[in-house]
């Protein structure tokens, strides 16, 4: 990892805020995983491996690691998500404050900051725990993820997409001017 790590996001020698070139991210859960796939919020990061597990570290001040019930202080190593323990996950995405993690189920899980609905729950408010995305979802199998800032999208095996979270930019798909969609 390389650039900011005042969150521990890149979770190397926690005395150092930043590094300029890349640096290998050893850390004892991460040594025995073969990683597929990552994806980085604001100030978290998050490692999906082969074996289907989720590890996320960094700031957690919204629940965006998955980690705790409660608003917990940053974790200063990488960990496994334990909410995700019983599910294989295929894909992950991070944004600013939230993660998201699609099962090879095709089911979506969100956790951390609500703010604009991204979490896709229908409410504003944050998770601390994962929980799944189900509303006009349900029934309808993912097969990929993408998140901004403040919004997800999402496409189905069948190949229509569903957006949510902030589209003041028109960045869900639908003029945000026009209320009848």
């Amino acid at each position: 990892g390389s650039g900011d790590n005042s969150e521990g996001q890149i979770d190397i020698k926690q005395d150092e805020k930043s590094f300029q070139v890349p640096c290998l991210i050893e850390k004892k859960v991460l040594k025995n995983k073969s990683i597929l796939m990552v994806a980085c919020g604001m100030y978290h990061s998050a490692c999906l491996a082969s074996d289907g597990k989720v590890i996320t570290f960094g700031k957690n001040d919204f629940g965006q690691l998955g980690h705790s019930s409660s608003r917990e202080p940053t974790p200063l190593v990488p960990r496994v998500v334990k909410g995700l323990q019983r599910e294989f996950c295929t894909q992950i995405a991070c944004s600013d404050f939230s993660s998201f993690f699609l099962t090879r189920h095709g089911k979506i899980y969100s956790c951390g900051n609500g703010s604009r609905g991204v979490l896709g729950l229908g409410d504003v408010g944050n998770r601390y725990l994962i929980e799944p995305i189900s509303g006009a979802l349900c029934g309808s199998p993912i097969c990929q993820i993408a998140a901004g800032s403040k919004h997800c999208v999402a496409v189905t095996i069948t190949g229509k997409v569903y957006s949510w979270g902030d589209n003041r930019c028109g960045e869900l798909g639908i003029d945000p001017e026009d209320t009848s969609e």
